[in-house]
């Protein structure tokens, strides 16, 4: 059916000013990408002798990942309604692309410099906790020095695992101290 030609170059053309007027790498090659679809949409229309036009106005907003998904649900809900087989190949190969290539691009896309920094505070903070118990273990069986113990404290980063963390070892370490000196005591 022409119809479904047409709705989809529209939703086709939409999605492409959507990605078109971003500036990042990966908005560019689906940017290039729904432009293959219009193009193989224009050149089916074309051999049907029907006249199409473009569509500039895009008024889309989102998240890509999002937009991509419900195009998928487009054309799965056109194909049930394709008569064509011509169409409908060409709605599947389509669908298939958007699938296969922008759905994994989307989610695998690097993650940004926010979460990248989040990411490194965690990874550091992992360490200082994995060190941290190595600390513990070591005072637990007195193989730990007060210079090692005060070379471990100076080091930690209380903005990054905060206070509680810290009070918390501040108070297991003065406990370890009390009684320590309770057994030398008695």
């Amino acid at each position: 059916m022409v119809d479904n030609l047409l709705e989809s170059l529209q939703r086709e053309y939409a999605v492409y000013n959507f990605y078109a007027n971003k500036i990042d790498s990966i908005s560019n090659i689906l940017a290039q990408s729904h432009m293959s679809h219009i193009n193989a949409i224009k050149v089916r229309l074309l051999e049907l002798n029907v006249e199409s036009s473009e569509y500039l106005e895009s008024n889309l907003v989102g998240e890509p990942l999002v937009l991509e998904e419900s195009l998928i649900s487009f054309y799965s809900n056109i194909e049930s309604l394709e008569q064509d087989s011509i169409n409908l190949d060409l709605f599947y190969k389509i669908e298939a692309n958007i699938y296969n290539n922008h759905l994994p691009l989307l989610q695998n896309r690097v993650p940004n410099l926010a979460t990248q920094s989040v990411l490194n505070q965690l990874n550091t903070g992992k360490e200082l906790i994995g060190e941290t118990q190595e600390m513990l273990y070591r005072l637990q069986n007195g193989e730990l020095s007060q210079g090692e113990l005060e070379g471990f404290l100076n080091k930690l980063n209380y903005s990054l695992i905060g206070g509680m963390i810290a009070g918390g070892l501040g108070a297991m370490v003065l406990n370890e101290f009390l009684n320590k000196n309770k057994n030398e005591e008695e």
